[in-house]
């Protein structure tokens, strides 16, 4: 029996080690097909030449909810792929296919959008630069509104030459409203005690937790900014559809209007489907073939063919690294760095509402390096911020007034949002641009902290 044991302890190490055995053949197998796929990859890059465009082009795009400041990491679902759309993508698409004689149109489906009033306000700009341009731009959705307030949407439609509605389909535009939700009376009863102190009578951002419902001071801002937003909006929708505000009033306090209210009201020019618009824009356009050219990747293949050095010009266009050419004498760069989201120090600092978007080190790090750069004339700086770390902020700002002190000027472009904090960063600029929908201005600050204490005791 023991020299039995002894055998099958002795093949016990074997089998471990053939187990290790397999399971190495396995990944080399795996590493090899993959760097075999890589290989083919990388000969199939090299060789990449741009697909030919059309000589007459007629460009479509979907609105869609989700486009954002900054360009998000790679994640798991599509590793290798570029992140989600940005806002600024679009925006520079459509200034460049104004300027393209092939371009001859323009179509647009809207689904429910999420974009702000000011970043309506830049893709209105960009519509109108196109229509200016001598090209027509229509717009087509089941629905403006719907299941929504519709306002933005309409507000964004309004800016082209026709707007289409689907039959059964509707116009809801409902107006501007604000909602602030209160949260005291709901930690009163958990025992928590949100303690907080602030300075600005209009710094109303921790009411919620404090009180049990608005301050005037915080109704009073509320309702100035609702009506500033919804006086913007009429007043540029009134004019689109050449109609008085007045006019254009009251047909937002009958909302929703059926598609035949719609119409007859003028506030859409066409009830009819997708593909009847696509069809009838083709012969608008002149076009003798079927195919239209997607906004993104018109833009694409345009700019990578502008560049002329193949695969080079394909990786900086799909890396974002090309810099547009500049009239400055020895400089041809204008360095774009983006602050977006909540301020905060460092790379791995957490906001007040979780992870932080404007981390100072990274804004810092950016500005060095345009200042490095010999053939930076100038830097561009886009805030999107509501705030966040007086300190941090502080840091930020100094790099902008360092760039300034070595000749290198710096314009802030305001998004939706330039606040507090946000609005601190921007004065350390030469010049600001902003919407008029931005919601900017620095009005004081808050800190504090919530306490658990009879939470805890609650729960023994």
């Amino acid at each position: 029996m023991s020299e039995l044991k002894r055998r099958k302890e002795d093949r016990f190490p074997r089998r471990i080690f053939g187990i290790f055995q397999r399971i190495f053949f396995v990944i080399g197998i795996a590493a090899t097909i993959s760097i075999g796929m890589l290989t083919f990859t990388l000969l199939q890059l090299a060789r990449y030449q741009p697909p030919a465009m059309p000589a007459k082009i007629l460009l479509t795009y979907t609105f869609k909810p989700g486009l954002t400041e900054v360009e998000g990491r790679p994640s798991l679902s599509q590793p290798l792929l570029r992140p989600a759309t940005t806002f600024r993508e679009v925006v520079f698409a459509l200034e460049n296919a104004a300027k393209d004689p092939r371009v001859q149109g323009f179509i647009g489906k809207l689904q429910d959008i999420d974009f702000s009033v000011a970043q309506v306000q830049e893709l209105r700009d960009a519509i109108a630069g196109f229509r200016k341009a001598g090209k027509f731009a229509w717009i087509y959705s089941e629905s403006y509104g719907g299941f929504s307030p519709g306002m933005s949407d309409y507000y964004l439609a309004s800016s082209f030459d026709q707007i289409w509605l689907q039959p059964v389909g509707v116009v809801a535009v409902h107006g501007v409203a604000a909602e602030v939700p209160f949260a005291r009376e709901t930690l009163d009863k958990l025992g928590i005690e949100a303690q907080f102190a602030h300075k600005g009578k209009y710094k109303s951002a921790a009411e919620s937790l404090t009180h049990t419902g608005m301050t005037p001071e915080n109704r009073e801002a509320t309702e100035s900014l609702v009506h500033d937003l919804y006086d913007q909006m009429t007043t540029g929708i009134a004019a689109d559809r050449k109609m008085t505000v007045a006019e254009l009033s009251n047909l937002i306090d009958t909302a929703p209007h059926s598609d035949e209210e719609a119409f007859k009201a003028k506030l859409v020019d066409r009830l009819d489907y997708y593909d009847v618009m696509v069809d009838d824009a083709r012969k608008k356009a002149g076009l003798d073939k079927e195919d239209t050219v997607e906004l993104l990747g018109y833009s694409f293949i345009s700019e990578t063919t502008d560049l002329k050095r193949g695969v080079n010009g394909f990786v900086s266009k799909f890396m974002w690294k090309e810099s547009p050419s500049g009239t400055h004498k020895n400089k041809d760069k204008i360095a774009l760095i983006y602050g977006a989201g909540e301020i905060v120090p460092y790379k791995k600092s957490q906001g007040t509402f979780g992870e932080g978007g404007m981390k100072a080190e990274k804004i810092v790090e950016a500005f060095s390096e345009a200042l490095e750069d010999e053939y930076v004339a100038a830097i561009v700086f886009r805030i999107d911020s509501p705030g966040g770390s007086p300190s941090a902020s502080e840091t930020i700002r100094r790099a902008i007034k360092a760039a300034r002190a070595k000749g290198k000027p710096v314009i802030v472009s305001m998004g939706s949002y330039a606040a507090s904090g946000g609005y601190w960063i921007a004065t350390g600029a030469d010049k600001i641009v902003a919407q008029p929908a931005t919601i900017t201005g620095s009005i004081g600050v808050f800190g504090g902290k919530l306490v658990i204490a009879g939470l805890l005791e609650k729960l023994g």
